[in-house]
């Protein structure tokens, strides 16, 4: 177990506040950012000793983790800033100062840590902004330069898209198994004022989807305060196998003269922190937007010799949608599947609207089965002599963020079911595998089902 996870279960651990806040108190020049305006990864370079200065600030207070100053540097967004080509650089960079300052403060009865912050980019690949592949290859060039650095922590953040959160975490995974080094992994989803994720989706949706990747905490950050984030933290507490994170903005952003002010106090921030490790576990508490190394020393502080509240929690089997989750042990029984989107049966209605491409009207059907009360969708699109991948992709695209019934991928076709998992924001199950030509299929299916999340059918089968 790396020192980070052992610090972990020992004590709340405390991140450091806000990057981008505390970079503009400091006023840079338009040079300073190499007339790249608002490029904070730009600083790493052209002013390492402000960024320093922010990483001491936030150890000086007590915080046992700085985050690098990496958020926007992966190829998709240094590419906007004509910087494609330096994302190592950057985040080499970036990872040195933290772990400078970060040695500088370390003691042997409290060592400090250094966490690679990786946000989502400007891109929703759930509405089709960008292609999983390159997305995937993206993060894994970011996380591989982050771990040669030699940071402690991978953090994914700021999670808006359920589908990026997953892509994130498979490049994150790949790359160390690239580097041949296990690091924690700890994955932040980002829920607005109303309760959901930016394109809808309820933390129920995003922790069955999160849950079965190799990661050791899953929470929130960013968009609104500590008081908007409870009810979240309360489900994690109850739900989640994995540490709980909680590093929220210092209250609701308010426009002042085209500026987003936070207005929540240190005193408050910390008095929600010290109730979220008391009433639901959480270990890992620090702050996002408009935190400072006041808000922190007020958290250090509160939750310091804090005995957090004790979590049993076994894992539930379950899939989700883009939206809802789903429990498979459903109460009261039975779990309905819709077999109607399936091109094999002998009804021909569905063949024939996946022959003409009529997503439109696949789109209504798949509505329709789930308000007749279907709680998933099977979906098969095999039509012997014709393009299956071609045809499952197109209805994904059409139906994998308008539909809250999660999807069962069904497929004999090994290539055809991975295409599917890679437009399925939610955690999908494969319909199905079977032994009844040894372990030819299985050889190829668990593993795909281990890289994205999903969950399986497997049928008894012989030979009467």
């Amino acid at each position: 177990m790396s020192d980070f996870l052992k610090t972990v279960k020992e004590r709340v651990v405390v991140y450091d506040g806000a990057m981008g806040t505390n970079i503009q108190t400091r006023n840079p020049t338009l040079d300073d950012y190499w007339g790249k305006e608002n490029c904070s990864e730009v600083l790493v370079l052209s002013r390492p000793d402000m960024i320093r200065d922010i990483h001491a600030d936030f150890l000086r207070v007590g915080c046992d983790v700085v985050e690098t100053d990496t958020f926007g540097a992966t190829r998709l967004v240094l590419r906007e800033f004509e910087l494609a080509d330096r994302v190592q650089e950057i985040n080499l960079a970036a990872v040195k100062l933290a772990k400078d300052a970060a040695q500088q403060f370390s003691t042997k009865d409290k060592p400090r840590f250094v966490a690679g912050a990786i946000g989502p980019t400007t891109k929703l690949p759930s509405l089709g902004h960008i292609g999983f592949d390159e997305m995937v290859a993206a993060y894994e060039e970011q996380a591989l330069a982050l771990i040669e650095g030699g940071v402690d922590i991978l953090l994914i953040e700021t999670a808006q898209d359920l589908l990026q959160a997953k892509i994130a975490t498979i490049g994150v995974l790949d790359a160390m198994k690239k580097a041949g080094k296990r690091l924690p992994v700890q994955v932040q989803v980002t829920l607005q004022e109303s309760g959901t994720m930016l394109l809808g989706t309820e933390i129920g949706a995003a922790l069955t989807a999160l849950e079965p990747y190799d990661i050791d905490a899953i929470g929130l950050n960013c968009a609104t305060g500590p008081a908007e984030m409870n009810d979240a933290i309360r489900y994690l507490g109850i739900n989640s196998t994995k540490e709980i994170s909680v590093l929220p903005n210092a209250g609701l952003p308010q426009n002042e003269g085209g500026h987003a002010v936070y207005k929540l106090s240190p005193e408050e921030l910390a008095k929600y922190h010290k109730q979220f490790v008391q009433d639901y576990g959480v270990r890992i508490v620090g702050g996002c937007c408009g935190t400072t190394p006041e808000h922190l020393k007020a958290v250090v502080d509160a939750v310091s010799g804090v005995e957090p509240a004790k979590r049993e929690v076994k894992p539930v089997g379950a899939a989700s949608s883009a939206y809802t989750s789903v429990p498979l042990d459903l109460d009261p029984k039975p779990l309905v599947v819709a077999e109607e989107m399936n091109t094999t049966t002998r009804v021909e209605n569905f063949r024939n609207l996946v022959r003409g491409r009529k997503y439109d009207d696949i789109l209504a059907l798949a509505k329709k089965l789930v308000n007749e009360g279907s709680h998933m969708l099977d979906l098969c699109c095999a039509i012997v002599g014709e393009d299956e991948k071609a045809y499952i992709s197109a209805i994904l695209e059409k139906i994998a963020t308008r539909v809250p019934a999660p999807i069962l991928v069904d497929s004999t076709e090994a290539d055809v079911v991975e295409e599917a998992l890679k437009r399925i924001p939610g955690k999908a199950i494969i319909n199905s595998i079977n032994l009844e030509d040894g372990e030819k299929r299985t050889s190829k299916v668990l593993p795909m089902a281990k890289r994205y999340g999903a969950a399986v059918i497997a049928l008894t089968i012989d030979e009467d």
